[in-house]
């Protein structure tokens, strides 16, 4: 018999197959790792992760109030060029995109797919399992270990982990219009200064902003908004 199970194979192959249903594609992973008893060299991860997100209003409002965001089982990357890569860079609209940078902790691996996929067992035990009728084109065929992908499970990702921002909200800032967008920019929110931060070129922006320059960002839309709420307390709506 193969190394690895058909369970095994086909939950992988679901997982990377695409978005769509990740909670129900996350539980069948996490089933098929228990009843395979995976070597623990499976299960960790010694690297930093990295993960692309674009932020929701909801996550906008969890970053400012509580400081972190909620997550879910996910899926992260070792290689950060694949993750300041993935979909293009930064996203096109105008909602924050941001890549996280998080170094996993005891039990938060569901399955270290870069470590499996390297393992000489792996894909012949996947070409055993497509010889018997298994479909595997759209997930382990069509990605393989290109994403060098690490599967976890956290509850929330702080804000001190936030590696990137990246998005196209400059435009919209410059332009006047506050009200109705997300503010992501210097301090004191100039539009010549909200260009810089996020290109050299000036807009249209669509550049991920690492280094110093995050927590500039980050403090500048915080107090931004602070300003904001200041302000309407100070004239509140008839």
């Amino acid at each position: 018999m193969p190394y690895f199970s058909e369970q095994l194979i086909k939950a992988i192959n679901n997982w990377q197959a695409g978005s769509k249903d990740k909670a129900r594609k996350a539980k069948k992973l996490a089933e098929a790792v228990k009843a395979h008893n995976l070597d623990a060299w499976f299960l960790g991860c010694d690297d930093d992760c990295f993960r692309r997100s674009v932020l929701t209003n909801s996550a906008v409002s969890e970053l400012f109030f509580e400081f972190e965001v909620s997550e879910e089982t996910s899926s992260w990357s070792v290689d950060q060029t694949v993750v300041f890569r993935f979909k293009g860079g930064p996203p096109l609209d105008q909602r924050p995109g941001v890549i996280f940078k998080h170094r996993p902790q005891l039990g938060q691996v569901i399955l270290n797919l870069d470590r499996l996929y390297q393992h000489p067992e792996f894909w012949k035990s996947a070409e055993h399992w497509e010889s018997t009728g298994i479909n595997l084109q759209k997930g382990i065929r069509k990605y393989a270990n290109i994403q060098r992908e690490v599967v976890m499970l956290l509850d929330k990702v702080p804000h001190d982990e936030i590696f990137a921002f990246g998005g196209d909200s400059a435009p919209t800032i410059a332009a006047g219009n506050m009200d109705g967008a997300t503010i992501i920019g210097s301090g004191s929110v100039e539009p010549d200064a909200v260009r810089n931060a996020f290109s050299d070129a000036g807009a249209p922006v669509h550049k991920w902003v690492t280094g110093e320059g995050v927590q500039n960002i980050y403090r500048g839309w915080v107090d931004n908004a602070l300003r904001r709420l200041a302000a309407k307390s100070a004239n509140p709506s008839p």
